[in-house]
């Protein structure tokens, strides 16, 4: 299905996901409210191409927003992302070329944004994509992290965010760059709080 606009839907208490969108393109999902549902809050599904995710509330989901496999030039923004218990956002397999702006991301169970580690073969990893002027706060348990880009990576943008933790440090890190990944910008960022605000282990 292509060109669907979905505005002002709930989806609730689903034993799977809230809004999901599989093999489609140019999907609008705007000012929807997706809460207590078993899977993820959007999920962007296999092979998308161009879905545009706006001014949504997405709550106590599994994962908030999930960037399934292949989903590229697509657009989560101003949206309001809280007390998901796994990931706010996660982006993996072949996802490039996505832009997360301006979304508020809290209280996510282990981690604000993932981009995720899909194996070592770079042709799988989550390329290019862009996490921009949001704000993530208070991420994980004891070892929480608010922004975490793993396995080979590479080509991320990574600028002006706010990533804060106003709890305790403990072993908290603020934003964690994987050893293999390649190319990663980082600028602009305001993190505080954390125990390690920047670990960087591509250096």
């Amino acid at each position: 299905s292509n060109r669907i606009e979905m505005r002002k839907v709930i989806a609730r208490a689903s034993c799977a996901d809230g809004i999901s969108a599989q093999t489609c393109n140019d999907v609008l999902i705007e000012d929807c409210h997706c809460i207590n549902n078993v899977g993820f809050g959007i999920h962007s599904g296999t092979g998308s191409q161009r879905h545009t995710a706006r001014n949504n509330r997405l709550e106590n989901n599994f994962i908030g927003y999930y960037f399934c496999w292949g989903v590229q030039h697509s657009l989560a923004e101003n949206n309001v992302i809280l007390n998901n218990s796994e990931y706010g956002v996660r982006l993996g397999q072949k996802d490039t070329d996505n832009i997360v702006r301006n979304n508020e991301i809290r209280n996510s169970g282990k981690v604000g944004v993932i981009f995720e580690r899909v194996g070592d073969d770079p042709s799988y990893s989550p390329d290019r994509n862009r996490l921009e002027a949001n704000r993530i706060i208070d991420s994980g348990g004891e070892t929480g992290v608010g922004v975490d880009v793993k396995g080979v990576t590479k080509d991320a943008v990574i600028e002006r965010n706010e990533i804060a933790e106003t709890r305790q440090p403990l072993k908290r890190i603020g934003l964690r760059i994987g050893a293999r990944t390649r190319n990663v910008k980082l600028e602009a960022n305001q993190v505080t709080g954390f125990s390690v605000n920047v670990l960087d282990l591509s250096q």
